[in-house]
């Protein structure tokens, strides 16, 4: 299963900004999470963020269906391998911009999230919503 999931972003600008992450859970029901997080001014790409990892969703969830014709164990390991690859090449390469996260040099917490679905090839789900500003989830950087 993979789900994207939501809360308020701590130090968010009038409490408006959302943080988002993403939890794989395989057939064995081992749970692996990715996050994009600031480091210092640098966006950190982090596998099991201990923050994240047991964290409520309350800004809400969505669950990421494979795409058609793609089984489910054949997607969790799709996305897994995605999450390790945007790992590998964005780690602290780019500024972190909560709010303007779309350019050359600048990315945000919804910007890896998308980042790692759209390379395992899916689609996060626009019927279902998110709460809160996700600059970067719905648009492409």
């Amino acid at each position: 299963m993979v789900v994207l999931k939501s809360s308020k972003a701590e130090g968010s600008f009038l409490g408006l900004g959302t943080h988002v992450w993403l939890v794989v859970i395989d057939s064995a029901g081992v749970k692996t999470t990715y996050s994009g997080a600031k480091v210092e001014k640098r966006l950190g790409v982090i596998k099991n963020f201990k923050r994240d990892f047991d964290k409520p969703p309350k800004r809400g969830q969505i669950e990421v269906p494979p795409p058609p014709g793609m089984s489910e164990e054949k997607w969790i390991n799709a996305v897994l391998s995605a999450g390790e690859k945007v790992l590998a090449e964005m780690h602290l390469k780019l500024r972190f911009s909560g709010f303007f996260p779309c350019g050359k040099s600048r990315g945000n917490c919804c910007m890896i999230a998308k980042k790692i679905i759209d390379t395992a090839g899916g689609v996060i789900p626009t019927d279902r919503q998110i709460y809160g500003f996700t600059p970067g989830l719905k648009t492409e950087c």
